[in-house]
C-alpha cells in the first residue's frame, strides 16, 4: 500500500482546522490577505491545503506550520492537539492525483 505524501498529510490536518475555524467564526469568508494575519486568510490557507492545491510537499509543510502556529497563538487548538493531529496524519490514505 502506498504511503501518504506530505500534501495528503497536510490536507488531513487542515481538514480539522477548517472545522475549528468555522466553529469559532461561523461567518468567516475565504480571503487572501497580503499580511497573512486575518482569520479569513488562515481559512483560505486551510481550504487550499484541504483541496490539495499546492504542488510541493515543502510548501504544504510550510503552510501547515504557519497555519498551526497562528491558530495555536489564537488559542483555538492547543499545541498538544496539533502534535497529535500531525502524528495521526501519517495514517491517511493517499489521494490519487
Amino acid at each position: 500500500m502506498a504511503k501518504a505524501d506530505w500534501i495528503d498529510r497536510a490536507a488531513a490536518c487542515a481538514d480539522g482546522m477548517v472545522e475549528i475555524i468555522r466553529a469559532r467564526y461561523p461567518d468567516v469568508k475565504e480571503e487572501r490577505d497580503p499580511d497573512g494575519k486575518s482569520i479569513g486568510h488562515l481559512y483560505f490557507m486551510a481550504l487550499t491545503l484541504c483541496r490539495r492545491e499546492l504542488d510541493s510537499d515543502t510548501k504544504a509543510c510550510r503552510w501547515l506550520g504557519y497555519l498551526q502556529a497562528a491558530l495555536v497563538f489564537l488559542g483555538l487548538p492547543d499545541l498538544e492537539t496539533e502534535k497529535e493531529r500531525n502524528l495521526a496524519s501519517g495514517d491517511v490514505h493517499p489521494t490519487p492525483r
